[in-house]
This record gives C-alpha cells, structure tokens and sequence, in this order.
C-alpha cells in the first residue's frame, strides 16, 4: 500500500489528472509514461529557458543573427576556449536563471 502510495504521489507529479475528467489508464500505465513526461517537461523548460536567453540577447543586440547558434559553436573557437566561455557565462547565467525562478514564484 505504501508503494501504491508513492506511485500515485509521482504519477501526479510529472502527469497531474485534469478536472473533472475521469483517469482511464491504470497507475502501471501511468508509471510506465512518467519518464517520458519527466523527459518532455526538462525539453520544454530548457527551450524556455533558451528563448528566454537569446531573447535577452535580442534586446541588447536587435541586429543578432541568431540562426547560426542553432548549428552549434563557430568552427573557428576551439574547444579549451568554448570551455573557457562557458564558465565565463556561468556566473550570469546563474542569475538568468535566478531571476526566471522568481518570475515563476510570482
């Protein structure tokens, strides 16, 4: 009973039941769907996150092109310098990210 329990806790958590509508799958079904809900709520939030990110970017350099990002780092940066940025961004992305939670509080 005690498991059933926590089953059903974390069934709801990553697929809560709309209301009023009737849950016709059964706790296992759920269970089995929970990784991928899991998965898929990670997906969204990192490509929230991501917008949010290069819509910052946008408003202090409107003339960005942002399209070559999305084809990964430029092919002229090494790794140890790729490297290097990201730990440079790490600070202010904690910030980003910081600020993202608060918004999402309110």
């Amino acid at each position: 009973m005690e498991l059933k329990m926590a089953a059903q806790i974390l069934v709801h958590m990553v697929d809560p039941p709309e209301e009023g509508a009737e849950d016709t799958k059964t706790l296992v079904e759920r269970l089995r769907e929970a990784p991928h809900k899991i998965v898929e709520y990670h997906s969204d939030n990192a490509k929230q996150y991501v917008a949010h990110v290069l819509g910052l970017v946008m408003s202090y350099w409107p003339q960005a092109k942002l399209a070559p990002l999305g084809e990964g780092m430029a092919e002229e940066c090494s790794e140890e310098d790729f490297a290097k940025f990201q730990e440079e961004a790490k600070p202010v992305a904690k910030k980003i990210v910081e600020s993202l939670e608060q918004d999402e509080e309110c």
